[in-house]
């Protein structure tokens, strides 16, 4: 914004705001107008552009904090100058005005038909560009499979990296939402739009910080802004129907199908989608070799999956109203086998353990969100839950040290009903001297009925030669409800400054139900099979297992109080936040020897801080303190039997744990070339955290267990990357990430049959190294990829046997279409190789290589796509974990090598015009 040409300009506390927007009368889209600010005289006095902020126009004036008249004048090429006036008398710590919108309308002759000669513009495309604060990606820079999604173009960002379940992050800072066209679309499940949305649709990328709706930002402590990725349409796909369908069949009987349909118009979006399909698996062949074995699809599933939804605004954007649901249901079958070493003093444990199991799972969500702007702001969020999971598993599992302990068969099956509602509603008022007023009001409702398990366990011990057979039915179920309200109030302060007080009232409630029954206590053998229990109560009450039952109902009240304190600029937010919450809590809590009631009192103090800096060059730190005190229940003197193997213990001296976290990320943008990189530091301390004391039988090979608190848990990172062009026709490109994490584990060390308090303590460092060097030309582009993943640990005990192993890949992968016949080729291969493993079957080369073709025929609305999947047969999926007791190897079935044929089929439509 230009600034006034007085040469005495007014202490910024004794200026004041002149707010304002324009936009087209008729379509009601934003303007990037030239505005002028008038005195009464019409004379100018400062003038200034309108921001574009997605579908919103804003533009901002200082004037002197004094009672005065002005004219506001917006000018634009193609429309009729537009005038407003506005009168301000401030009042109290009052700092702005809205001044009334500029609707402006089109000249008459702008109709005009003229007729351009065509120009073609060949050159290559920037990836990465930056205008002002914000990052954007240009779609038609990236070479994609014909076909691909959106997911494919978001893996090929540099500097990004897409989790299994749709999480984001750029340059290491988590993506709060995806938004399209600025407007939300199922906020909060990103691989809906990732897996449904056609990636020849995107204009553009932008990733940016957003702010939050005004009542929000008014009735909720932290940072003002999200961090979003905005997906921008072609001009050609908004205000009109798109639809884009897929089916496919393949070799090993594995089968897709797919449709999405966009209808957009200028104060609303309309979406359907659907997908069905066997091949658990998402990634594309031709990427940059994301094709890890442990990052393998577990097991095969069936899923199916079908959604819709709208979002509606007025013409004013006075409010605006947001409705989405989603239906899924899945068949998946899992096979499993493990192998782990408990560390202990005394002499490592051994145990191996394969299992199978068949899941059927069917969700529904359901979420609704509604805005309003005048008079108040208010914003009201409501959402719906209800899954149903039925499952079916056997385990078969064994204990040994230098022979056979023991070995156990565990049949299961088990029902499980969920149904999950929440409402949130915060509104705020600005009052006429400048402060402003907020509530916040939510609530939940949850209910886990019914919660029932069928068990066979059969347990044989073999020194002395004893067996243990036991089937149970367990039903456990659960509800409860939740609500709180607070009041806030904004003191507005000069400079931006803002102090908010606020008080609240809350209260839980949670009632379970955990009952066990003994079958085989039962003479009559009808109940042998799973899933059979006994109407009759007095059979019932025969093969109630009230050792190991319990019940109770718990009533939490929470006092909350505090104060925050945060300035911000259009650049800038720094916030500290001193949240003070005081809670009474009361449990009836019955079991077979216990039946009573308890109460406890308790001081929450959760202190954090923020600051973000906005623009090319971002700065974010953050620090947060977190206390979580141990459930009610879990305190009541209590053990579970029901494994013999597995002995749970409640320790009613388990205390609170309080976890620091501290984060701080900065990203540089050099204006002089196109070189960006990033580097970020992660810290965590965990102050008596929750550990496990386990104590081990010899005999019989079972473990003991009860939690308890231990110190010297804490966790630090360092992480960073760089991207840029190697050649000044922006041909070859490099990008490089790598990060390093140390890890402090501590916990009790395992005891032989007995108790002890010796303290294990396992350091590891984990490393991670990927260095990726690309070349596009026209519709070839080809890259070549490396990787590397580390695991070092150590320990200071006598026994523990260091452990060196790493993960590493190296390999290429390209893309070419024919200009004539607009074939397309896309392939990869990698080398993926494993090293330092305790076993000699997880240390392992595997070649994975896939590959596809696509031909489009009827200019381009039809597409047949050819797709051959780990062409070698060599994928399989490995897991490793290690931590202060132990490291666990495990394999899982994975989707066998397959081909898939497919086509696919484009609609589109331009909307007519009213």
């Amino acid at each position: 914004m230009a600034q006034g040409s007085d040469d005495k300009k007014p202490p910024k506390s004794d200026l004041y705001d002149l707010c304002g927007s324009a936009y087209d009368s008729f379509l009601h889209i934003p303007l990037e107008a030239k505005v002028f600010l008038l005195d009464k005289d019409s004379v100018i006095l400062d003038t200034t552009t309108c921001d574009i902020d997605e579908k919103y126009s804003n533009y901002e004036f200082k004037v002197p904090k004094k009672e005065n008249q002005y004219i506001i004048k917006c000018v634009r090429k193609g429309y009729e100058d537009c005038y407003q006036s506005v009168s301000i008398k401030p009042r109290g710590r009052s700092y702005y005005t809205l001044v009334p919108q500029h609707l402006m309308k089109k000249k008459k002759d702008i109709y005009k038909n003229v007729d351009l000669d065509e120009v073609k513009v060949v050159g290559t495309r920037i990836q990465i560009a930056y205008r002002g604060d914000t990052l954007v990606y240009d779609a038609s820079a990236f070479v994609l499979p014909e076909g691909s999604m959106l997911d494919v173009l978001v893996r090929k960002i540099p500097g990004a990296q897409l989790k299994d379940n749709g999480d984001i992050y750029i340059n290491g800072q988590k993506v709060d939402y995806l938004t399209l066209n600025g407007n939300d679309f199922f906020k909060g499940n990103n691989k809906i739009i990732l897996d449904n949305l056609p990636y020849f649709t995107v204009k553009d990328i932008k990733v940016y910080h957003k702010e939050k709706n005004l009542a929000e930002q008014y009735t909720t402590m932290g940072p003002k802004k999200d961090f979003v990725m905005d997906v921008n349409l072609k001009r050609e796909y908004r205000h009109s129907h798109l639809a884009n369908a897929e089916i496919g069949a393949g070799s090993n009987n594995r089968w897709k199908s797919q449709l999405f349909s966009l209808v957009m118009t200028d104060h609303s979006n309309i979406a359907v989608f659907g997908n069905a399909n066997n091949v658990n698996e998402d990634r594309e062949p031709g990427q940059d070799g994301d094709w890890k074995p442990s990052d393998s699809s577990q097991g095969t599933k069936t899923s199916r999956q079908t959604g819709f939804y709208l979002q509606t605004e007025d013409k004013n954007k006075t409010l605006s109203e947001e409705l989405d649901g989603v239906v899924d249901w899945s068949d998946s079958y899992q096979d499993s086998h493990a192998h782990s070493e408990t560390f202990s003093s005394d002499g490592n444990i051994i145990k191996g353990n394969s299992s199978t199991e068949k899941n059927k799972e069917f969700h529904v969500n359901l979420n609704n969100t509604f805005q309003l702007f005048k008079p108040f702001v208010m914003s009201c969020f409501y959402s719906l839950d209800y899954g149903k999971t039925k499952s079916y598993s056997e385990n078969r599992d064994s204990t040994y040290r230098d022979y056979l302990i023991n070995h156990t068969s565990r049949d299961t099956k088990s029902l499980i009903n969920n149904i999950d509602t929440r409402i949130h509603l915060s509104m705020y008022k600005d009052l006429p001297w400048g402060d402003m007023l907020g509530l916040s009001l939510s609530g939940n409702y949850l209910s886990n009925k019914p919660d029932e398990l069928y068990s066979k366990n059969h347990t044989v011990y073999e020194n002395p030669t004893n067996k243990d057979i036991r089937d149970y039915y367990t039903d456990n179920n659960h509800h409860g409800y939740e609500y709180q309200a607070s009041l806030n109030y904004s003191y507005s302060l000069p400079r931006n400054w803002k102090i908010m007080p606020f008080l609240g009232y809350g209260q839980s409630f949670s009632s379970q139900h955990n009952a066990n029954y003994r079958l085989d206590w039962l003479k009559d053998s009808t109940y042998d099979e799973l899933g059979d229990l006994p109407s009759n109560e007095i059979l019932q009450a025969q093969a109630f297992d009230s050792n190991n039952s319990y019940q109770y109902n718990d009533i939490n009240r929470k006092y909350m109080s505090g104060i925050c304190i945060d300035t911000g600029t259009k650049n800038s937010f720094f916030s500290i936040n001193f949240p003070f919450n005081f809670y009474r809590e009361h449990i009836h809590y019955r079991q077979s020897s216990l039946d009573t009631i308890a109460r406890r009192s308790y001081f929450s103090f959760t202190p954090n801080i923020t600051y973000n800096r906005y623009g090319p060059n971002k700065r974010s730190f953050s620090y947060s303190m977190n206390v979580e005190e141990p459930k009610f229940y879990m305190l009541m003197p209590f053990a579970n039997n029901t494994n013999p193997l597995s002995l749970r213990i409640n320790n009613p001296n388990l205390k609170k744990r309080i976890i620091h976290k501290l984060s701080a990320n900065a990203t540089f943008h050099p204006d002089s070339t196109d070189l960006s990189y990033w580097v970020g530091v992660d810290a965590k301390y965990i102050h008596n955290a929750w550990g496990t004391r386990v104590t081990y039988n010899t005999n019989t090979g079972a473990f003991t267990y009860m939690s308890d608190n231990v110190n010297g848990n804490w966790n630090a990172a360092l992480k960073g990357g760089f991207f840029r062009s190697l050649d000044r026709k922006r041909l070859f490109s490099l990008n490089v990430d790598a990060n390093v994490n140390y890890d402090h584990s501590a916990d009790f060390d395992i005891a032989y049959n007995s108790e002890t308090s010796a303290i294990s303590n396992v350091n590891t460092i984990n490393t991670g190294l990927n260095v990726r060097l690309g070349y596009r030309l026209r519709s070839f582009s080809a890259g070549i990829t490396s990787k590397f993943a580390g695991r070092f640990s150590r320990s200071d005990r006598k026994d523990f046997e260091n452990i060196n192993a790493c993960d590493y890949q190296y390999g290429g992968n390209l893309q070419y279409t024919i200009p004539l016949i607009k074939l397309t080729l896309a392939t990869d291969i990698n080398m993926f190789s494993r090293r330092g493993y305790n076993s000699n079957q997880m240390n392992t080369d595997d070649l994975i290589w896939n590959a596809q073709l696509t031909e489009p025929i009827s200019k381009g609305n039809i597409l047949f796509k050819l797709q051959a999947f780990d062409i070698l047969h060599q994928l399989s999926n490995k897991s490793y974990t290690v931590n202060a007791q132990g490291r666990t190897e495990t394999w899982y079935n994975s989707l066998p090598r397959y081909f898939m044929f497919s086509v696919a089929f484009k609609f589109n439509q331009k909307m007519k015009d009213k």
